[in-house]
């Protein structure tokens, strides 16, 4: 692969898995940005562990901090950016919308913003289910301005 990688939620079920499949890759360079402590000690010690020749940096930050976003892209300079940093548990969400909606929107905006300024090269629609059998309820949901 030979390029930089950040990995929101990386300590997360999602993203911890991408950054075990990511450091099998070769990157230049990984950087794990999670806001659990304790997640993002976790995947460190597993990243060392199971791929000691990575580079690996480990990032203690929310994706809703705009300056803790930008100053890791700005550090960092990652190529290719997998945004796991959500939360997924739909049942439980439906009783904390302003949560839901702060991270899962807010903070997915954030990401994409700074992405936008700071990532050079192609940007690809990964979900294969929106370029086939779209969802009727996704495409009438309001789009998200970055």
């Amino acid at each position: 692969m030979g390029k930089a990688v950040l990995v929101t939620g990386g300590g997360g079920s999602i993203g911890s898995g991408l950054c075990r499949q990511i450091a099998r890759l070769n990157p230049a360079n990984l950087v794990v940005l999670e806001h659990s402590e304790h997640n993002l000690y976790q995947i460190e010690l597993e990243l060392q562990k199971y791929s000691p020749g990575i580079p690996l940096v480990g990032v203690l930050g929310d994706v809703c901090d705009t300056v803790i976003v930008e100053r890791t892209f700005q550090d960092y300079k990652p190529s290719v950016v997998f945004h796991a940093a959500a939360y997924k548990h739909v049942p439980m969400l439906e009783n904390q919308v302003r949560a839901a909606v702060e991270n899962n929107v807010f903070g997915t905006r954030i990401v994409a913003s700074a992405a936008v300024k700071n990532v050079s090269g192609r940007n690809e629609n990964s979900d294969a289910d929106s370029r086939r059998n779209r969802n009727p309820f996704i495409s009438r949901a309001p789009k998200m301005e970055v």
